[in-house]
């Protein structure tokens, strides 16, 4: 054997191989991104909100009328609160 031979042996890559290199790790580079877009936009469809609630709510709803902003408020799925029918103080 070569007893003063190291395992590592450095080459000096030419201009055109440097390119060259540079071009397929763009390449693996690409394709790796699109991976992981594909997978983060799996990741965003499968946060689903369950919107489905149990109990009494509270809806409201603004809409722009010319100058004004018109808000309804909408009680579901119980009494209304005592409060609405109270009285404003001065």
């Amino acid at each position: 054997g070569q007893a003063g031979r190291r395992g590592v042996e450095l080459v000096r890559l030419t201009q055109e191989e440097i390119l060259a290199e540079a071009a397929q790790t763009e390449i693996i580079n690409r394709a790796s991104l699109e991976q992981m877009l594909r997978v983060e936009e799996e990741k965003r469809k499968v946060v689903v909100r369950d919107r489905r609630t149990s109990g009494p709510r509270v809806v409201t709803k603004s809409t722009r009328e010319g100058d004004s902003v018109r808000t309804y408020v909408t009680f579901t799925d119980g009494p209304l609160p005592p409060a609405i029918d109270d009285v404003a103080p001065d």
